[in-house]
C-alpha cells in the first residue's frame, strides 16, 4: 500500500520548542579492557524531532484534519524544519514569509495567502552523495549560510558545520549527513524540509478547553526509504 504524503504548512508550525537533531544510531562491538569502545559504526543515521506547536481556534481544526489524513503511523508528513536561530524568516523574507508570493499583479488567493515562498541557494558544481563540503551561490536569495543551519535538497535535510566566504555571493560550506547527490545548479532550500513518520499512534493530539487554544507535540523520525 502506498503511503500518503501530507504536507504540513509552515503557517501551522508556530513552534514553541524546536528539537531537531541527528540520531546517529551508533553501534559498537563492546568495550576493550581499558573501557573504550572497540569500534563504533553509525547505522543509517536519521533526523528526529519533537516540535511543540501552538494552535488557536481554526488552526486546531486544520491540524486535526491533517493528522486524520496521516492515518496514524501510515502517513508520511512533509515538514518544514523550523529553526529560527539557523534561518530567520521574519528578518530575511518580510511579507513573503508571512503571506507567501503573490501573483504577478500583486493579488493573492481568496484566503489571503500566496504561493509558497522558499528562499534558495544554488549548488555550484555537482555534489556527490556523502560529500562533507561544497560551494554554493547565494544569488537567488542574497542570504548567507550560517554555521549550525539545517538546509535540504529534495526533502533530504543536512547540517551546515562551517562556513567560509569566497566572495559576496559564493560560500564554501562543510556539511554533515548529505545522503543524496546534488546536480550542478540545483536549488537548495535555506530552511530545511524533511519527510517524517510519527513514532506512535497518539502523536499530534490537540485537546483544548474554553479558551480554544492548545499545544500539540509531534514526535517524529525521518523516513529513510522512499
Amino acid at each position: 500500500m502506498e503511503r500518503p504524503v501530507i504536507t504540513i504548512p509552515r503557517s501551522l508550525l508556530r513552534e514553541l520548542r524546536m528539537t531537531w537533531r541527528i540520531e546517529w544510531r551508533g553501534q559498537d562491538a563492546g568495550s576493550a579492557i581499558g573501557g573504550n569502545a572497540l569500534s563504533v559504526i553509525n547505522a543509517f543515521p536519521r533526523w528526529i524531532g519533537s516540535p511543540e506547536v501552538s494552535l488557536h481556534r481554526d488552526a486546531i481544526r486544520r491540524w486535526r484534519a491533517l493528522m486524520a489524513e496521516g492515518q496514524g503511523r501510515l502517513g508520511i508528513y512533509r515538514l518544514p524544519m523550523t529553526d529560527p536561530i539557523g534561518f530567520g524568516w521574519a528578518a530575511s523574507a518580510g511579507a513573503y514569509a508571512k503571506y507567501g508570493v503573490p501573483f504577478s499583479n500583486g493579488e493573492r488567493f481568496s484566503s489571503g495567502q500566496g504561493f509558497s515562498f522558499t528562499p534558495t541557494v544554488l549548488a555550484l558544481g555537482s555534489v556527490a552523495n556523502g560529500a562533507t563540503q561544497f560551494r554554493m551561490d547565494i544569488s537567488p536569495s542574497g542570504i548567507a549560510p550560517v554555521e549550525g543551519q539545517i538546509m535540504s535538497y529534495d526533502d533530504w535535510p543536512f547540517m551546515v558545520t562551517w562556513v567560509d566566504a569566497v566572495s559576496d555571493t559564493l560560500f564554501d560550506v562543510g556539511v554533515q549527513m548529505l545522503r543524496t547527490a546534488i546536480p550542478a545548479g540545483a536549488e537548495i532550500s535555506m530552511q530545511a524540509f524533511g519527510r517524517f513518520e510519527v513514532v506512535d499512534e497518539g502523536q499530534g493530539a490537540a485537546p483544548y478547553g474554553a479558551s480554544r487554544h492548545t499545544t500539540a507535540t509531534l514526535s517524529v523520525q525521518e523516513v529513510l526509504r522512499r
